[in-house]
């Protein structure tokens, strides 16, 4: 019966443990990206939205001679400067997204990309199995580490008892040898009484 459930309990010791890195080594993972893209992109959904109100105040006749999303050389940017562009910003600010936080919601849309929507709901489910993995993990870890406990707390109290009851049957001879001797000793005094 021990040797089943210590096998659980490895079993659920490494099954744990192995999702528990799995699970933190992604978490890891996430914050050090966005920390990275935050580090990059933090101002520039600012920057972004104070260039957007500053065009919307020019006459219509500038707008259309002057566009809006321009490069550092004034060149109009391309597609796939945008679309870098956008997911940089929607990583940097993810968090916010996440907690429901948009500085302005019309233009979310030019900020993060048109599908912004579809993939902070892909990143709410991947956190959500990512939190699901790490509760998991770590009751399979504190189970298998209790069973363990258990097993180990088992082994040291039949090592007591068994201490215990060879202690009792060392002192329970010493005993009786002792009393063995004490009435030898008197029977011998009383022989050597008797010849002189």
């Amino acid at each position: 019966m021990y040797k089943k459930l210590i096998i659980i309990a490895s079993v659920l010791l490494v099954a744990g443990g192995a999702t528990l890195t799995w699970a933190l080594d992604q978490r890891r993972k996430d914050r050090e990206e966005i920390a990275d893209y935050q580090s990059k992109y933090t101002t520039q959904a600012d920057d972004f939205v104070r260039q957007y109100n500053e065009w919307l105040q020019m006459p219509p006749q500038e707008r259309t001679e002057l566009p809006l999303l321009l490069d550092e050389d004034g060149k109009t940017k391309t597609r796939e400067q945008l679309r870098r562009e956008q997911q940089g910003r929607f990583k940097a600010n993810v968090d916010k997204l996440v907690s429901g936080v948009v500085t302005n919601p019309s233009l979310a849309d030019i900020l993060y990309g048109e599908n912004w929507r579809a993939e902070l709901s892909i990143y709410k489910k991947r956190q959500a199995v990512n939190r699901f993995a790490l509760t998991g993990s770590i009751v399979c870890t504190s189970t298998g580490g209790v069973v363990y406990a258990a097993w180990l707390l088992h082994v040291v109290v039949r090592l007591i008892v068994k201490a215990a009851s060879g202690l009792k049957g060392l002192v329970g001879r010493s005993r009786s040898a002792d009393e063995e001797d004490t009435d030898k000793e008197p029977e011998a005094e009383g022989a050597e009484d008797t010849k002189p």
